[in-house]
């Protein structure tokens, strides 16, 4: 499989699960908030990979290390997504 095409499926799903876990009610707020939704994100992806990997043989560490990558671009984006500073409306 293409390498971009494998970087573009780990984007798509870190995507969607860390949207689904950033409106899960976590008690904690902010940065930490932010990072526990994303912990737990990149969890849900690796134990599905793992699951559907290792049980045909397929499964290596370096595609933990992609879908790791992927996580921490979406967590960046989100991070710097909330502190932008919002427009006045007068």
């Amino acid at each position: 499989m293409p390498v971009l095409l494998r970087i573009v499926g780990a984007m798509l799903a870190t995507y969607f699960v860390s949207r689904a876990t950033l409106r899960l009610p976590l008690p904690l707020h902010g940065t930490v908030g932010l990072l526990v939704a994303h912990v737990l994100s990149l969890g849900l992806c690796v134990a599905v990979l793992i699951a559907l990997r290792l049980p045909l043989g397929a499964f290596t560490v370096r595609q933990i290390l992609l879908y790791l990558a992927a996580q921490a671009v979406w967590f960046i984006v989100d991070g710097l997504r909330r502190r932008r500073p919002r427009p006045r409306h007068s």
